[in-house]
């Protein structure tokens, strides 16, 4: 049994922490059109967007144009795992186990967004980890919003993490009992502010049967150090024994400014 949120792992990895997985060649059935859409009204300053309404296959190209990467904590040149089946993005049936997955897109912007998406809990009880990620500097660097229904945390969980130096830490902030259920869908928002140095990352979920409910953690200079010139945000999913079965999915991916996004910040100020 994982310690409650325990993301803490050592990940032990003799490849380059910044190689992607290399996808297969696509066909044309697994690429959606190369021609970006606009994003939704509904989205004002909106950077990045993915419906995961193209042909079913992996997720190749985002909805605004930009391509997806695949990573794996445990190996630099694992084969794509996330696809879309025409409407949620989830993964592919057969997809290695024991590991933590990402999926990530360069907006080229590191602060003043928030990265959002609908997630539906896998429907098998007390077996769903999954979430967004932001601060994307490579596999090994960055910052993870994630809601989760365990045996460890029965009433469901919220929390802010992060990947540094290749350790996972779940607990930099969280709530448990927050009402989540498997099966259901929840919106999950990450928001990175203009100014992490002085103002708090935050993550909140809304949906079914729960109040919207927000942690929020204040960077510190070594988390600045090692991910907060990250570009990339993007879907996180853990998949373990006692974690996600694999069966939980996205929808609506958003990245939209709000605020002076900047490019990355390297250092607190003196």
């Amino acid at each position: 049994m994982l310690v409650a949120l325990s993301f803490i792992v050592a990940v032990a990895c003799s490849s380059s922490a910044r190689d992607p997985a290399t996808p297969p060649a696509p066909d044309s059935s697994a690429t959606r059109s190369p021609l970006p859409e606009r994003c939704p009204p509904s989205v004002p300053n909106c950077v990045a967007w993915d419906a995961f309404s193209g042909p079913s296959g992996p997720i190749v190209l985002s909805t605004s144009g930009q391509p997806w990467a695949t990573w794996g904590l445990a190996c630099s040149d694992c084969r794509p795992v996330f696809e879309t089946d025409g409407s949620r993005a989830g993964m592919a049936p057969g997809s290695d186990k024991n590991f933590i997955w990402l999926a990530t897109i360069d907006t080229g912007y590191a602060t003043g967004i928030t990265v959002s998406a609908n997630i539906r809990l896998t429907p098998t009880p007390l077996r769903a980890n999954a979430g967004l990620v932001a601060l994307f500097a490579d596999r090994m660097n960055h910052l993870v919003c994630k809601i989760e229904v365990t045996e460890g945390h029965p009433g469901g969980l919220l929390a802010i993490g992060d990947q540094q130096h290749g350790v996972t830490t779940s607990l930099l902030a969280h709530r448990t009992d927050v009402g989540l259920v498997s099966g259901n869908t929840y919106r999950l928002e990450l928001r990175v502010p203009s100014s992490p140095a002085h103002s708090r990352v935050t993550c909140r979920a809304s949906g079914q049967g729960i109040q919207p409910t927000k942690v929020a953690y204040h960077l510190t200079a070594a988390n600045i150090a090692a991910y907060g010139a990250g570009t990339s945000q993007g879907l996180r999913i853990k998949i373990f024994e006692d974690e996600d079965d694999g069966n939980s999915s996205w929808d609506d991916f958003e990245v939209a400014r709000t605020a002076t996004a900047r490019k990355g910040i390297r250092a607190l100020p003196a």
